[in-house]
């Protein structure tokens, strides 16, 4: 068990391993990830400035939230869209 730390949300997401964790592949294992860093949360702050968010006013404020998070998660695909990254045995075993 452990906490993931991330500057994009104020929640920090929790990690746990259960079970065996060898693993019996002999193909490589991948994983999607996104790449932030500085430069993505400076472009991010722009595209989100540019975004005319007058649209959200009259909504309803379920409605309007998940037009923001559509909006939100628009500019994260662009700005850091999903790679694939070789897993190189990341594994996390904590004794207890």
């Amino acid at each position: 068990m452990g906490i993931l730390l991330s500057d994009i949300s104020d929640h920090f997401p929790v990690m746990v391993g259960v079970g065996n964790t060898w693993v019996n592949s002999k193909e490589p294992l991948c994983v999607k990830s996104r790449k932030f860093t500085q430069g993505t949360y400076t472009n991010m702050e722009h595209w989100l400035n540019q975004v005319d968010w007058r649209f959200l006013y009259d909504m309803e404020t379920d409605y309007a939230y998940s037009e923001f998070i559509k909006k939100l998660n628009e500019c994260i695909d662009i700005m850091a869209p999903r790679e694939n990254f070789l897993k190189l045995l990341l594994l996390f075993h904590i004794i207890m």
